[in-house]
């Protein structure tokens, strides 16, 4: 079962342009996605490559303290108390 949803969701995409600002608790992830954002809005990578770079990020370091409860925030999904795995 996967645990993050599939990079084609919106929400990678808004999340990296600006559309969605959500206010994250894990810091890691806040400063590669403020990195992220600011080299898209820079031109020096696209959409695409930053959602790759962002989904692999959150691949690596899922179990990472409050990961899960930053994606939950950000695809407004269940989180299984148990696992800390999204409901997909």
């Amino acid at each position: 079962m996967d645990k993050i949803p599939p990079k084609g969701r919106k929400e990678w995409s808004e999340l990296l342009n600006g559309q969605l600002e959500v206010k994250l608790s894990n810091f890691f992830f806040q400063m590669k996605v403020t990195n992220a954002k600011s080299q898209v809005k820079e031109g020096k990578v696209t959409i695409a490559e930053a959602v790759d770079e962002i989904y692999s990020l959150c691949e690596k370091y899922y179990k990472a303290s409050n990961m899960p409860e930053d994606l939950q925030k950000i695809f407004k999904l269940e989180l299984d108390p148990k696992t800390r795995n999204l409901v997909l």
